[in-house]
């Protein structure tokens, strides 16, 4: 499927979803009873499950994802949404969630550079 089929494939979703209001069972206030932030990996596969795995409910965390679950610097985008949540959004407790068979953890950054140039 080309990628401008899945994009309007998306929409017409969206379009449907909107119209028929299922959007209205997600609504949550932003500010919950559980007042955390969870700093994961990107992994797909974590998805659903992870919020599962830790009985977290809509509303009631910020998810932030990233490769690895890696903080590298302390103002980068990672520890930017960190602070965000803690000083506007009253978290009061974070936690970094990795997991097994992290893709990150065997990916060799030369040959990573060596796909971007080609």
């Amino acid at each position: 499927m080309r990628s401008l089929d899945r994009l309007y494939d998306m929409l017409n979703f969206n379009s449907e979803f909107v119209e028929k209001k299922e959007f209205e069972k997600y609504k949550a206030s932003r500010f919950k009873d559980r007042k955390m932030v969870v700093v994961t990996c990107m992994d797909s596969r974590l998805t659903d499950l992870l919020p599962r795995a830790l009985n977290i409910k809509d509303g009631n965390s910020k998810i932030i994802k990233d490769a690895g679950a890696i903080v590298l610097h302390p103002f980068g985008s990672v520890m930017r949404s960190v602070i965000v949540a803690v000083y506007e959004l009253n978290a009061d407790e974070v936690f970094v969630v990795g997991h097994h068979d992290c893709g990150m953890s065997c990916i060799d950054p030369g040959e990573t550079i060596n796909k971007m140039k080609e």
